[in-house]
């Protein structure tokens, strides 16, 4: 019985440490800020009101170790962080394109404040269509949460006035295969039962996300 007992509770506690890294932003609202993209980061760094090192230091960020794709922060410093824990990479939400040697981000996803972060490489820049077809044809995608149902809708064209080509239930796997705009071209896994293909809207024409990649499998 003992054994049985001890067996049930490793079972829980792996499922717990899996649903642990199913982690993708709640909500659209989970973003406050978009911005124009994402930047991969040092673990730790110091956020300066002007893009040189004398100016004022507004704070500085130290990362947390964690398992879940996005880090919840707290304290004044609290940017959006992106996390991919199978390679230990850490990427922040960019306010604006990158200079040569600063970086202007949201560091309070609270709010709409700013501030500057001196980085190494602005090549590891990304913006938010090349996060997608990235991480995105890799893992696949997730629809938000705040999406309703009854947009659950595959268009023949991008273009929200364009024939409906299909409607699905529940996406059990959403598959990238292009992008065009704030379109993208996806097939999904409806229910496990049936792969529906068409165009469907990931991002609002005011920035906002509608679909996330999956960061609970590795990258």
């Amino acid at each position: 019985m003992k054994k049985i007992i001890i067996i049930f509770i490793l079972l829980c506690l792996g499922s717990l440490s899996a649903f642990a890294v199913d982690v993708i932003p709640a909500s659209s609202k989970s973003i406050k800020n978009y911005g124009v993209g994402i930047l991969k980061i040092e673990k730790d760094f110091d956020v300066y009101s002007e893009p040189k090192e004398n100016s004022k230091k507004l704070g500085h960020f130290t990362m947390q170790n964690t398992k879940s794709a996005i880090i919840e922060t707290t304290g004044q410093i609290n940017p959006f962080i992106i996390e991919i824990p199978s390679q230990k990479d850490y990427f922040v939400t960019i306010y604006e394109y990158p200079s040569e040697n600063w970086i202007k981000i949201y560091f309070n996803k609270k709010g709409n404040e700013t501030g500057w972060i001196k980085i190494k490489d602005k090549s590891n820049f990304m913006t938010w269509k090349e996060f997608m077809l990235k991480y995105g044809k890799a893992n696949g995608l997730k629809i938000m949460r705040d999406v309703p149902s009854t947009e659950y809708i595959l268009y023949a064209q991008a273009d929200e006035n364009a024939k409906i080509a299909d409607e699905f239930i529940y996406p059990e796997h959403i598959a990238c295969r292009m992008i065009q705009g704030n379109w993208m071209l996806i097939t999904v896994d409806d229910s496990g039962k049936e792969y529906k293909t068409g165009w469907f809207q990931w991002r609002t024409s005011d920035g906002k996300l509608r679909l996330f990649p999956n960061m609970k499998e590795k990258f």
